[in-house]
């Protein structure tokens, strides 16, 4: 923790947040988490409320920064799936902790 320079910006904690900042990555990395493969359609399912731009935009950033693994099969109609890969599965234990942590302060 003593290695941050905050001057600079050079710090593992401003990387973490550059990465799974964001208000719904948590939620859709949980998700994948415990499906293990997971469709963009059940992603939708289990977070109602956000738009379509937003989770084609952070699907895309979590990719992008070698979170998740997006598989498309050339078939009709298209399918496309999404991983975890072992830069993400690295992030489960903290995706564990917060779940507890929000089962034991929630009302």
């Amino acid at each position: 923790m003593d290695d941050c320079n905050t001057e600079k910006l050079n710090c593992p904690i401003f990387y973490t947040l550059s990465v799974i900042s964001g208000k719904w990555k948590w939620a859709i990395l949980f998700f994948i988490s415990k499906e293990e493969v997971i469709r963009y359609g059940k992603i939708k399912e289990y977070l109602p409320p956000i738009a379509h731009k937003t989770l084609s935009q952070q699907l895309k950033e979590l990719e992008a920064d070698g979170i998740i693994h997006r598989e498309q099969y050339n078939v009709m109609p298209p399918k496309v799936e999404y991983t975890l890969t072992e830069k993400g599965k690295s992030l489960v234990p903290m995706l564990d902790f917060m779940f507890q942590w929000g089962e034991k302060w929630s009302d």
